[in-house]
């Protein structure tokens, strides 16, 4: 990302899923604004009518997963050395 942040220097908004699970309409004014668009409601919903054509549909139906952790904890021995080697780059808030 910080090869874009300098390419296109205010033209990029970092959201951090972590952020916008804790806090969906104030992360979704964040995005609007930036955005320049107005704030609407529907932003923080999934329900939408009609199909999702996109390989995330099945995670579109399942709504915010708010405990991530649950997906990858069966594979956290196998995660480690992955987990080590990112330490240097990872904010204290995501070491869960």
């Amino acid at each position: 990302m910080d090869h874009w942040h300098q390419a296109m220097p205010g033209r990029i908004l970092d959201v951090r899923y972590d952020a916008l699970v804790a806090d969906p309409e104030g992360v979704m004014r964040q995005v609007l604004d930036f955005c320049g668009l107005p704030w609407d409601a529907a932003a923080t919903t999934l329900d939408r009518p009609g199909a999702v054509a996109t390989a995330s549909s099945p995670q579109m139906r399942g709504g915010i997963i708010r405990n991530r952790k649950a997906a990858w904890a069966p594979y956290a021995d196998k995660l480690g050395p992955l987990l080590e080697g990112l330490a240097p780059w990872r904010e204290p808030s995501s070491a869960s």
